[in-house]
């Protein structure tokens, strides 16, 4: 697990069923599934560029899935923010956000992971992602 139930009880030090009310909190099992599906879409997103499932887990891949355990729509989302003060539109930015990131991470593209690059035939970040024929294409006096 890239994100664990702990560092999401973490983050939201108010979970409590005292403070909380209702509706009813996750227990773990469901924060365990929830967890598997932000760590399922990370690697998703990473799979191009990186050998997955990570180990050991780079930090921004651990904020990743807690990101996406708490704002993407199938996590904690409406149980998390449909009783605070944080409206959708910041919700929906965070979790535009973490996707971004993670598009850019799968494809090779900054914030670069200190993790195993994938390698092989078909992996593109990194490999040839163009090749010149050997005729030359241009020439002083004409163009191909």
């Amino acid at each position: 697990m890239y994100c664990t139930i702990q560092s999401i009880k973490r983050r939201f030090p108010q979970f409590s069923e005292t403070q909380w009310g209702s509706p009813p909190l996750p227990d773990d099992a469901e924060l365990k599934s929830i967890i598997a599906t932000a760590d399922a879409m990370v690697d998703d997103y990473c799979r191009e560029a990186y050998q997955v499932p990570f180990d050991p887990v780079p930090s921004t891949i651990s904020e990743a899935s807690l990101e996406l355990c708490t704002v993407a729509p199938f996590g904690l989302r409406r149980l998390l923010f449909g009783m605070s003060p944080t409206n959708d539109e910041q919700v929906e930015t965070r979790y535009k956000t973490v996707i971004s990131q993670l598009e850019k991470i799968g494809k090779g593209l900054p914030p670069v992971l200190d993790a195993p690059r994938r390698t092989g035939p078909d992996a593109s970040p990194g490999g040839v992602l163009y090749s010149m024929p050997d005729d030359k294409l241009l020439e002083r006096d004409k163009v191909y």
